[in-house]
């Protein structure tokens, strides 16, 4: 049986939300006007769109970070992070860094002791008894700072391919 842990899916759900334009936020998101949202539908396909957009915020990023930056890593990852939890053959949900490495702390090797907008949630295998994860937000951060070849698009793709074996990390 795997351990319980509390989720923050509806938290992650809301910010994919307001990354796809489907719920209103009087907190900006850079350069969300590029973003072509009437793609976002949350199927596997519509990551092509965010690769778009995160290809654009890549071109023109030089170390920025906080709030309209920050918010388009979080919210850009949670909506990865809602298409994976749509189309994987595995159940999984958003857990906080926090909550995780107090259930798993043998992570804090692989994930640092400290959190991080890149790992300040998780999406963790719902009920494996190992620490089953895999990062959207730390994708999109990463394709931000490093490029296409970090796309979104690809990442969920190998995502939500049916795997040979239920447990064991992402």
């Amino acid at each position: 049986m795997g351990v319980l842990v509390e989720n923050l899916n509806d938290v992650f759900e809301e910010f994919a939300a307001y990354f796809a334009g489907g719920r209103d936020c009087d907190r900006p998101m850079v350069h969300s006007g590029l973003l072509k949202r009437d793609r976002l539908d949350y199927t596997v396909a519509s990551l092509e769109t965010v690769d778009e957009y995160l290809k654009y915020l890549h071109e023109h990023w030089h170390g920025q970070t906080g709030g309209e930056w920050d918010r388009a890593v979080l919210w850009g990852g949670a909506y990865v992070g809602e298409v994976i939890r749509r189309y994987a053959p595995r159940p999984y949900d958003w857990v906080a860094f926090d909550v995780f490495i107090r259930a798993f702390p043998v992570t804090t090797e692989l994930l640092g002791s400290e959190k991080t907008l890149a790992v300040c949630a998780l999406l963790t295998r719902r009920g494996a008894a190992r620490a089953n994860f895999t990062l959207p937000i730390a994708k999109t951060l990463k394709f931000v700072v490093d490029g296409p070849e970090d796309s979104v698009h690809f990442y969920a793709v190998c995502q939500v391919r049916p795997s040979d074996t239920d447990d064991g990390v992402m």
